[in-house]
C-alpha cells in the first residue's frame, strides 16, 4: 500500500489510518483547495488486493480543486467522490481490472465535466472493447489526450468522434484500428501534436511485426495521393504534429488511370 504524503505549496496532508477515529469527525468534510495533484497506487504484487481503505473515497471528495488524479484503479465507492471533482483534468490507472472501467463510466456520465485526458493500462485485457468504447463515449468534454494499451473496433470508432480535439492520441496493439481509421485521424485532427500505435518496445517483437498482425497504415493511405491531380491530401495536423510512430507496410500499387483514354 502507497499511502505516501502529499505536498501543496507550504501546506502537507498525512493520508492513512491516522485519519479514522475520533479526528474524522472534525475533518471529514474540511476541503483541501490548494491539492491539485494526487498520485497513490498499490505497491502490492497482487494487483487484486483492495488497494485503498474504505475512507479514501471521504478524503477524495475533499480535493475540490483536484485537476490530476494517479491511481491503480477505481473501485464502486468513489463514484460519488469523483462526481464532486469537477475541476479534475486529467486522469490514469495503473490496472483496469475488473469493473474498473464501468465504475469510472457511471462517474463521467453524472460528473467530471472537465475529464479530457485519460490513461487507462489495460494490459491485463479484464475490460473489454465495450467497456472502453461506452468510457470514451460517457465523456462530457472532447477527449483531449487518449492513451490505451489496446483497442478494438467498437473503442476505435468512439475515439474517431474526438478528432477535432485530439491532441495526443497512443493505441498500442490496437487491432481495431485499421490503416483508413490512421489516416482519418491524421486527416481530421487539427490539433494533434502526437500518434503512436507503435511503443519503443515493440520494434524487436516479431510476432506482432508480422504483416498480418498489428497496427499498420499502409504506404500508399501514408502517402494519400490524388492521382487525378498528381498532388497530396493535406492533413489537418500538419502544422501541429510533433510525433508520430507507426508501422508503415508496403502495399500494392494502385491503379494509375491512363491519361490518353
Amino acid at each position: 500500500m502507497c499511502l505516501g504524503q502529499w505536498s501543496f505549496d507550504d501546506a502537507r496532508v498525512k493520508v492513512g489510518e491516522d485519519d479514522l477515529g475520533e479526528k474524522e469527525d472534525l475533518r471529514e468534510y474540511e476541503p483541501l483547495p490548494l491539492l491539485k495533484e494526487v498520485r497513490i497506487i498499490n505497491q502490492s504484487p497482487n494487483a487484486y488486493v483492495r488497494p485503498y481503505p474504505l475512507s479514501w473515497s471521504r478524503i477524495l471528495a475533499r480535493c475540490i480543486n483536484l485537476e490530476t488524479l494517479i491511481v491503480t484503479t477505481i473501485d464502486q465507492t468513489w463514484i460519488p467522490a469523483l462526481e464532486s471533482c469537477s475541476l479534475l483534468r486529467n486522469l490514469e490507472v495503473e490496472e483496469a481490472y475488473g469493473d474498473t472501467l464501468r465504475f469510472l463510466t457511471a462517474a463521467l456520465r453524472t460528473g467530471l465535466p472537465n475529464l479530457d485526458s485519460i490513461y487507462i493500462n489495460d494490459r491485463l485485457e479484464d475490460s473489454t472493447d465495450d467497456d472502453k468504447a461506452a468510457m470514451l463515449s460517457a465523456g462530457r468534454k472532447g477527449w483531449r489526450s487518449i492513451s490505451l494499451q489496446r483497442a478494438g473496433p467498437l473503442t476505435v470508432k468512439a475515439i474517431l468522434r474526438h478528432c477535432s480535439t485530439l491532441e495526443m492520441l497512443s493505441l498500442r496493439r490496437a487491432t481495431g484500428l485499421k490503416s483508413a481509421h490512421m489516416v482519418q485521424v491524421l486527416s481530421s485532427s487539427p490539433r494533434l501534436k502526437s500518434f503512436t500505435t507503435l511503443g519503443e518496445d515493440d520494434y524487436g517483437d516479431y510476432s506482432w511485426a508480422n504483416e498480418d498482425e498489428g497496427t499498420h497504415i499502409s504506404a500508399n493511405d501514408f502517402i494519400d495521393a490524388d492521382f487525378l491531380s498528381d498532388s497530396l491530401k493535406p492533413w489537418a495536423c500538419e502544422w501541429t504534429l510533433k510525433m508520430l510512430r507507426a508501422k508503415i507496410r508496403h502495399s500494392k500499387t494502385r491503379y494509375y488511370p491512363d491519361s490518353s483514354t
